[in-house]
């Protein structure tokens, strides 16, 4: 779309088109860093904000991008293709909180998380003027390819394993569109002149994120809610972080940018689980003088807000080795205990967060020598 202009001119004449199929299901997650285990070892860090929760207009990763992007791909049996600047038109972004216009550029601007402003994103004159003119073979995964005579832009989803091919979405008619097999051989991307387009990079965009040296993995778990099995990782420094996790348009894992839970983690080992019952894994700690505590899941992903401030659960638990589960089968994980004596105890969550009312007083599961020395 071209400044000036009400809307896209998107609509291409007929072209191939070729849908990759939406992933469905988690799994394992595994992502560039390896396999998400407690204990695993990560790589080298990348500091900064949540890139889950980035800030419109600010920096972003490629894998947040590409999520975004999803995000509408995977509504778009709902979603008709507008180029209206009308409010009521425009189209909430996946954190509901940004609305941009149902067109070629509002739905780049949308996947880059521009500012939307009254028009519901930038468009194709504009797009420039946030991004650095690259050469195509320098494509990657968030980068866009720009049409300025025609009044169309692509998103860049990746290349396919024999370097040559890519994949792009198109949102230029109904539904958004995600090509496969396309090549700078062909004459007309979406229905207009490949020549005409330029590729183009989001000068805030970051590469994909990667744990600080020394940092372990200490616990998996959806610490944001959204059905992702995040990772919970401390540093040498004692400093504990949250990796939200996602999958990109391929269907592969991929982690967003760390974001700080807080510091004085290094003698704390948390377990995660959903104490409260509230579908968010909170963070259980024992600290060393036996004190267990509870810090609650926020669902936000903004530094030092991750979990709320930690409530008492209850002294004593010093000579205990802990684990969370829901044997009570109410969506609420239990705390189960095995003793110095190899006996196993439940102490039950209430789902109440006061201190003192956690866990409700324990009972005995089952003793024997079977518990003492089972890995």
């Amino acid at each position: 779309m071209r400044r000036g202009d009400p809307g896209d001119r998107c609509t291409p004449a007929g072209g191939r088109w070729a849908r990759l199929r939406s992933p469905r299901g988690w799994g394992v997650l595994v992502a560039s860093v390896g396999l998400a285990v407690p204990g695993a070892v990560l790589g080298s860090a990348t500091d900064g904000s949540s890139a889950s929760a980035s800030t419109s207009g600010k920096a972003i990763t490629r894998d947040e991008i590409m999520v975004r992007a999803k995000d509408w791909y995977d509504r778009r049996s709902s979603l008709t293709y507008s180029n209206s600047r009308a409010a009521s038109a425009l189209l909430p972004d996946v954190e509901g909180d940004q609305r941009y216009r149902r067109d070629c550029s509002g739905f780049v601007s949308m996947a880059w998380h521009l500012e939307p402003g009254r028009s519901g994103g930038l468009n194709t004159s504009s797009l420039p003027d946030v991004s650095t003119k690259i050469s195509r073979s320098k494509l990657r995964a968030g980068d866009l390819l720009n049409d300025r005579v025609d009044g169309h832009v692509i998103l860049f989803a990746g290349w396919e394993t024999d370097k040559v091919h890519f994949s792009f979405y198109s949102f230029g008619r109904t539904p958004i569109q995600l090509v496969k097999g396309a090549s700078f051989e062909d004459s007309r991307w979406s229905g207009w002149p490949s020549g005409n387009y330029v590729a183009l990079r989001y000068r805030h965009v970051r590469d994909q994120v990667s744990p600080g040296p020394g940092t372990h993995v200490v616990a998996v778990g959806d610490v944001t809610g959204d059905g992702g099995a995040d990772l919970v990782a401390r540093d040498g420094q004692g400093t504990l972080w949250l990796y939200p996790a996602a999958r990109d348009v391929a269907g592969r894992p991929v982690l967003f940018e760390r974001v700080r839970i807080g510091v004085g983690w290094k003698d704390l080992m948390p377990l995660v689980g959903d104490v409260t019952g509230d579908r968010r894994a909170d963070l259980v700690a024992r600290d060393r003088t036996g004190v267990l505590w509870l810090y609650t899941a926020t669902g936000k992903r903004v530094p030092d807000e991750v979990v709320a401030g930690r409530v008492r659960i209850g002294a004593g638990w010093k000579g205990l080795t802990p684990v969370l589960a829901d044997l009570t089968g109410d969506r609420r994980a239990d705390v189960v205990a095995r003793d110095g004596a190899g006996v196993l105890w439940l102490y039950a969550a209430t789902g109440k967060t006061s201190s003192g009312e956690v866990l409700s007083a324990r009972v005995r599961i089952r003793a024997g020598q079977e518990f003492r020395n089972r890995p």
